[in-house]
């Protein structure tokens, strides 16, 4: 053992430090411990030791036998917070080993510096200031860090948990069994803990709730270790031996088996017994006792519940390694493109021009492609911004509006006011002529009760249409800016009016003209229109589709042979009908093209050519004063950052190491740990095998 370690007086010598020293485990665990802090604050789980049991079972010492490093001792219920402790080696340290222990896991922050052998009286007056003490005792699931760091040794983490109790010195905490439970819970449920589940030597193996909780993270028992405490205290007729070799039906079995360990009494506690003396008093205890003399060596010794957890932990690190670093690279790429969609930091007046111009670039290529179909990316996802098919869905709506409430001109109801109106306008015409004002007269009465009424419903569903998906859009491209996102809102709220009423005003002025003059350029479709009705009702036979120019118009021909007895009463009232048919369903049919035309130009192309028009006419003063982000946005992307680089720091440091299958040192931990007492004095390049033989049947 190297010089520099021998002054490590509270760690001196410790099985732990032999094990790893001699495995390849340790420059993964170093550089697992590395990136522990880091990893935790992501939430990736990473391997440790966590130690659970009973109240007073040892749990404690178990941890201070195998470290150490001392931890508190005292009556009642000793640990009353959860204790992590983080052990490093820093091969350069210059002067004595020392901790940090802090209530944070910043230790080196917020956390105080001790020496390692003051480890125990830190714990103790941290406890005390969070927990009480007397009747006001509680357990609380904030834990304590401790950082040590040594010259040499091992690098790992082994977490302290309050032991399993329903009763706590004192009222103040009726609930503490549910308490220390779900604590418990929360460690061992991170599936890269060994779990060392600790039962005295006197009790019921078969009631440990300990082992019962770690039995449901840990059914197929591939990281469980039963440790039994306290063979010191066992009796003459005790059935220790058959419960570690569980020979019997009834033992409770685990697969990774029992270990027995002898710690520390309280009386070699304040004598200062040192980890060599109590290795030795360990050994001598169990080949000289007449019930544990023969017991098989895997069956306990401190230096074999070291070995068994090097040798879980080297087969849990290995492959948490590769999977961590595929975790790792996965986590980068979601955080990056989430990084990317906020964009960067908008901290000085070039780049606030820069980032303006390129959201106001978004968000009009956003608009634009959804007016030509072309739906790609996350904010053109959602139909209802797909703008043309929208709008053509209120256009046949309206066309829909116009033909239900255009009255039907052919029906005997409307002949009936046709022939009012033609009697009252006797005498302004000759009788054999077609009265102009019944029929000007009739049909404005109509068109004005239905196309201008259809035309303001379709406006205004243009309108609060791309009012709504138009803001939605601001919000998608200008998420983080509020002040920008308001400001572009009021902008498309005006243009957008605007829009609306420029095409309300120049269908108004189309309407008035169709009224103010009843004309047609398509003289012939017209009057073959009304002659061919003429011809159906005065012969009685039907046209062929072919024949029937009214069809496009919706004029069926049933419809006009209904009018036989109409025009046998009164020829002139019945051409009026049939004009007032043809008429009207041409200028309609003129219309729907039109409007739908006009309102796509003016509320749709020129609205958007208006609003490029406002977005590019912004000034630098108003870029500055608005292009500011949301200051959740900003500490959104610096967690972010923050996460990034965390991560990436990780992956390097992960890269460096290599995840292989290592060769299981058993027979050197063995022979190491079981000629510990000599071992001490051997020069390190002299190994121990050169002048002793391992009874390897024994040890097989």
């Amino acid at each position: 053992m190297p010089e520099h370690c021998n002054r490590d007086a509270a760690v001196k010598h410790s099985d732990l430090d032999r094990a790893f020293d001699i495995s390849n485990l340790k420059p993964k665990l170093d550089a697992m411990e590395l990136v522990r802090s880091d990893l935790t604050r992501e939430s990736i789980e990473v391997p440790g030791v966590v130690v659970i049991g009973d109240q007073s079972a040892g749990k404690s010492s178990v941890l201070e036998s195998i470290s150490g490093v001392n931890f508190p001792r005292g009556e009642n219920t000793c640990t009353r917070r959860p204790c992590v402790l983080r052990m490093e080696c820093e091969p350069s340290l210059r002067g004595d080993a020392y901790a940090y222990v802090s209530n944070e896991a910043d230790v080196k922050k917020t956390g105080r510096r001790v020496g390692l052998e003051k480890i125990g009286p830190e714990i103790d007056r941290l406890t005390v200031d969070h927990t009480g003490t007397g009747a006001n005792m509680i357990i609380i699931p904030a834990p304590i860090h401790v950082k040590g760091v040594r010259k040499c040794g091992p690098t790992l983490t082994l977490i302290d948990l309050p032991g399993i109790t329903h009763w706590l010195n004192g009222p103040q905490q009726s609930n503490i069994h549910d308490v220390i439970v779900n604590m418990i819970k929360k460690y061992i449920k991170n599936e890269q803990m060994v779990i060392l589940a600790v039962v005295s030597a006197t009790s019921d193996f078969g009631n440990s709730e300990a082992l019962k909780l770690a039995k449901e993270v840990d059914p197929q028992q591939i990281r469980t270790i039963g440790v039994v405490t306290k063979i010191d205290t066992i009796q003459q007729d005790s059935d220790i031996v058959m419960k570690l070799r569980a020979e019997r039906d009834s033992d409770v079995k685990l697969n990774l088996g029992w270990i027995a360990v002898r710690c520390r009494t309280p009386t070699e506690v304040k004598e200062g017994l040192g980890p060599e003396d109590l290795r030795k008093k360990e050994q001598e205890f169990v080949q000289s006792h007449p019930l544990l003399v023969g017991l098989e060596n895997k069956f306990w010794g401190t230096h074999t519940l070291v070995e068994r957890v090097v040798e879980i932990q080297s087969e849990t690190v290995d492959k948490w390694i590769p999977e961590v670093k595929a975790e790792i690279v996965d986590r980068l790429l979601v955080l990056e493109k989430k990084v990317k969609e906020i964009g960067e930091a908008c901290d000085d007046d070039g780049k606030k021009r820069d980032t303006y111009m390129k959201l106001t670039t978004d968000l009009t290529t956003a608009i634009e492609a959804c007016v030509r179909g072309e739906y790609r990316g996350r904010i053109c996802a959602d139909k209802q911004r797909h703008i043309t098919p929208r709008l053509f869905e209120f256009y046949r709506e309206f066309e829909s509006d116009v033909k239900k409430t255009t009255p039907d001109f052919l029906s005997k109801e409307y002949f009936q006011l046709v022939a009012e109106q033609d009697s009252e306008n006797r005498g302004g015409c000759l009788p054999n002529f077609l009265s102009d004002p019944v029929f000007t007269t009739l049909f404005v009465q109509e068109f004005e009760k239905v196309m201008p009424v259809a035309t303001a419903k379709l406006l205004t569903n243009i309108r609060e249409y791309l009012l709504k998906v138009l803001k939605q859009f601001v919000s998608e491209v200008m998420a983080g800016f509020p002040r920008l996102e308001t400001s572009i809102k009021s902008d498309v709220e005006s243009i957008v009016e605007d829009a609306y009423e420029v095409t309300d005003n120049m269908l108004g002025f189309m309407f008035t003209s169709e009224t103010a003059f009843t004309t047609t350029l398509d003289e012939a479709n017209y009057e073959k229109i009304v002659d061919t009705m003429e011809s159906i009702v005065k012969t009685g036979k039907s046209a062929t589709d072919a024949e029937w120019p009214g069809k496009t118009l919706g004029i069926s021909v049933q419809q006009v042979l209904g009018l036989q007895t109409v025009h046998e009463q009164n020829p002139r009232a019945f051409k009026i009908q049939c004009s007032l048919a043809a008429y009207s369903g041409l200028v309609h049919h003129q219309l729907f093209d039109r409007v739908v035309k006009m309102s796509r130009f003016f509320i749709v192309t020129q609205m958007l050519e208006a609003l490029k028009a406002e977005l590019r006419a912004k000034d630098m003063d108003f870029i500055t004063a608005n292009t500011i982000q949301d200051p959740q946005v900003v500490m959104k992307r610096e967690r972010l950052v923050k996460s990034i680089e965390r991560l990436d720091k990780c992956r390097r440091t992960l890269d460096g190491v290599q995840a292989s299958r290592r060769t299981k040192p058993t027979a050197f931990l063995n022979l190491l740990c079981q000629n510990r007492i000599e071992a001490e004095h051997d020069d390190i390049n002299s190994p121990p095998y050169k002048k002793r033989k391992l009874d390897t049947a024994e040890n097989a």
